[in-house]
Protein backbone atom coordinates (compact mmCIF):
# COMPACT_ATOMS: atom_id res chain seq x y z
CA UNK A 1 0.00 0.00 0.00
CA UNK A 2 2.93 2.23 0.43
CA UNK A 3 4.42 1.82 -2.98
CA UNK A 4 0.90 2.24 -4.70
CA UNK A 5 -1.53 4.86 -2.46
CA UNK A 6 -3.92 5.15 -4.81
CA UNK A 7 -4.66 0.63 -5.05
CA UNK A 8 -8.30 0.40 -3.21
CA UNK A 9 -7.38 -3.05 -2.77
CA UNK A 10 -6.61 -3.14 1.32
CA UNK A 11 -6.50 -7.14 1.72
CA UNK A 12 -6.87 -10.10 -0.88
CA UNK A 13 -6.91 -13.74 0.53
CA UNK A 14 -6.88 -16.95 -1.18
CA UNK A 15 -7.91 -19.94 0.21
CA UNK A 16 -7.06 -23.50 -1.91
CA UNK A 17 -8.62 -26.46 -1.13
CA UNK A 18 -6.79 -29.75 -0.85
CA UNK A 19 -7.86 -33.32 -1.20
CA UNK A 20 -11.53 -33.50 -2.49
CA UNK A 21 -11.38 -30.01 -3.20
CA UNK A 22 -8.50 -29.47 -5.16
CA UNK A 23 -9.74 -27.80 -7.83
CA UNK A 24 -11.75 -25.11 -5.73
CA UNK A 25 -10.94 -22.25 -4.14
CA UNK A 26 -12.19 -19.30 -1.72
CA UNK A 27 -11.37 -15.41 -2.07
CA UNK A 28 -12.02 -12.80 0.42
CA UNK A 29 -10.91 -9.40 -0.24
CA UNK A 30 -11.19 -5.94 1.78
CA UNK A 31 -11.16 -2.30 -0.14
CA UNK A 32 -9.98 0.85 1.57
CA UNK A 33 -13.17 2.84 3.00
CA UNK A 34 -15.12 -0.37 2.78
CA UNK A 35 -16.01 -2.42 6.05
CA UNK A 36 -17.14 -5.08 3.81
CA UNK A 37 -15.66 -8.60 3.13
CA UNK A 38 -16.10 -9.20 -0.26
CA UNK A 39 -15.92 -13.16 -0.96
CA UNK A 40 -16.63 -15.46 -4.09
CA UNK A 41 -15.48 -19.12 -4.54
CA UNK A 42 -13.42 -20.05 -7.75
CA UNK A 43 -12.55 -22.84 -9.72
CA UNK A 44 -8.88 -23.55 -10.33
CA UNK A 45 -6.87 -25.36 -12.91
CA UNK A 46 -3.01 -26.47 -12.40
CA UNK A 47 -2.18 -25.15 -15.56
CA UNK A 48 -0.73 -22.12 -17.23
CA UNK A 49 -3.21 -19.00 -17.50
CA UNK A 50 -3.98 -18.96 -22.01
CA UNK A 51 -2.73 -15.14 -21.17
CA UNK A 52 0.03 -15.95 -18.86
CA UNK A 53 2.39 -18.77 -20.29
CA UNK A 54 4.72 -18.60 -17.21
CA UNK A 55 1.92 -18.75 -14.60
CA UNK A 56 1.86 -22.46 -12.99
CA UNK A 57 -2.02 -22.65 -12.29
CA UNK A 58 -5.24 -19.89 -12.99
CA UNK A 59 -8.82 -19.82 -10.93
CA UNK A 60 -11.96 -18.10 -12.47
CA UNK A 61 -14.91 -17.14 -11.00
CA UNK A 62 -18.40 -18.69 -12.13
CA UNK A 63 -20.66 -16.55 -14.11
CA UNK A 64 -17.77 -14.71 -16.33
CA UNK A 65 -16.81 -13.58 -13.05
CA UNK A 66 -12.95 -12.99 -14.24
CA UNK A 67 -9.89 -15.00 -14.54
CA UNK A 68 -6.25 -13.97 -12.58
CA UNK A 69 -2.96 -16.35 -13.22
CA UNK A 70 -0.93 -17.75 -10.28
CA UNK A 71 3.09 -17.61 -10.37
CA UNK A 72 5.17 -18.74 -7.52
CA UNK A 73 7.99 -16.75 -7.22
CA UNK A 74 9.47 -18.89 -3.93
CA UNK A 75 8.07 -20.93 -1.52
CA UNK A 76 6.42 -17.59 0.21
CA UNK A 77 5.90 -15.19 -2.68
CA UNK A 78 2.89 -15.98 -5.32
CA UNK A 79 1.69 -13.35 -8.36
CA UNK A 80 -2.06 -13.09 -9.08
CA UNK A 81 -2.27 -11.28 -12.45
CA UNK A 82 -5.59 -10.39 -13.95
CA UNK A 83 -6.55 -8.27 -16.61
CA UNK A 84 -9.86 -6.53 -15.86
CA UNK A 85 -9.96 -7.86 -12.47
CA UNK A 86 -12.40 -10.32 -11.21
CA UNK A 87 -15.84 -10.24 -9.06
CA UNK A 88 -16.13 -10.84 -5.71
CA UNK A 89 -19.55 -10.71 -3.74
CA UNK A 90 -22.64 -11.17 -5.86
CA UNK A 91 -24.94 -13.94 -6.87
CA UNK A 92 -23.17 -16.30 -7.90
CA UNK A 93 -21.82 -17.41 -3.99
CA UNK A 94 -24.17 -19.71 -2.80
CA UNK A 95 -26.89 -17.73 0.08
CA UNK A 96 -25.24 -14.14 -1.61
CA UNK A 97 -27.52 -11.93 -3.85
CA UNK A 98 -25.44 -8.60 -3.30
CA UNK A 99 -23.67 -6.46 -4.75
CA UNK A 100 -20.44 -7.15 -7.03
CA UNK A 101 -17.16 -5.44 -6.98
CA UNK A 102 -14.32 -5.97 -8.98
CA UNK A 103 -10.72 -6.41 -7.69
CA UNK A 104 -9.48 -3.83 -9.87
CA UNK A 105 -11.57 -1.79 -12.92
CA UNK A 106 -13.39 -4.25 -14.85
CA UNK A 107 -11.98 -4.43 -18.44
CA UNK A 108 -8.51 -2.72 -16.81
CA UNK A 109 -5.50 -3.52 -18.06
CA UNK A 110 -2.88 -6.23 -16.32
CA UNK A 111 -2.42 -5.66 -13.02
CA UNK A 112 -0.09 -7.74 -10.45
CA UNK A 113 -1.29 -8.28 -6.54
CA UNK A 114 2.60 -9.93 -4.60
CA UNK A 115 1.14 -12.28 -2.03
CA UNK A 116 3.23 -13.17 1.02
CA UNK A 117 2.65 -16.56 2.72
CA UNK A 118 1.72 -15.55 6.55
CA UNK A 119 -0.03 -17.65 9.35
CA UNK A 120 -3.74 -16.91 8.42
CA UNK A 121 -4.20 -15.81 12.21
CA UNK A 122 -1.65 -12.97 11.75
CA UNK A 123 -4.24 -11.17 9.57
CA UNK A 124 -7.04 -10.89 11.79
Amino acid sequence: MARNPGQSVEMLEVLFGRGERAGQAFVRTKFRADDRLWKNGLYCRDEPHPDEPDSSRWCGVECDGGTFALSHVDNDVVHITTRGGFAVGGACLEGDEGPVRYVTDEGAAKTVFRLISVDPESCR
